[in-house]
């Protein structure tokens, strides 16, 4: 047994180095939104530019069955787009794309007869920005899968640390007590919500 909480202790030692910096974070920002008249929340900065298709790049984007992408990836070096593509569709013989991403967003259309399009990009604030990240439903599946790793790092870190305190003889009912009161208040907040 004594085995198992000596790994405990390393483990948890290792995770809690790794969580930290998003434990931080994660933290900052949830006080920053719950107070939001903290930060300046500036204005988004929104540029409008108009381009032109040559043949060939119009001709691979109507090509393709779904062409959002292609789109995307032709105009990607051209403007300075934000996010990922959130929905596309084509009426009569205008393409939209709408692109939405942690630090802005991109709304794109183009004639798919001409070749000639517009594009009006949306950069976020700061404030806006750290919404986003801290949400992360619009920052992409790199930043989503880094949330879920540093969860799980967070739920592992959060049981061995329990059962650590759990494991000192004299310290088992305060660790009772203050795991009863944490989820107490956690329910009461449920309930209060909830109504």
């Amino acid at each position: 047994m004594m085995t198992f909480y000596r790994l405990c202790r390393v483990w948890h030692g290792y995770l809690s180095a790794f969580a930290f910096v998003w434990l931080l974070f994660f933290s900052i920002t949830g006080i920053l939104l719950n107070h939001p008249t903290w930060l300046r929340n500036g204005r988004p900065v929104i540029v409008s530019r108009q381009f032109r298709l040559q043949p060939h790049e119009l001709a691979s984007v109507t090509a393709k069955a779904e062409p959002g992408p292609a789109f995307v990836q032709a105009m990607r070096g051209k403007l300075d787009l934000k996010g990922q593509i959130d929905s596309s569709e084509v009426v009569g013989q205008l393409f939209f794309v709408r692109m939405r991403g942690a630090s802005g967003s991109s709304e794109l259309q183009l004639d798919l007869h001409t070749g000639q399009g517009g594009a009006a990009i949306e950069s976020f604030p700061i404030p806006t920005l750290f919404k986003e990240l801290h949400r992360g439903e619009k920052a992409g599946p790199v930043w989503r899968a880094m949330i879920d790793i540093t969860g799980f790092a967070l739920v592992a870190t959060s049981m061995m640390g329990l059962m650590i305190y759990l494991s000192l003889r004299f310290r088992l009912r305060t660790a009772l007590f203050l795991v009863a009161g944490g989820l107490a208040a956690m329910a009461a907040g449920v309930v209060l919500i909830a109504n």
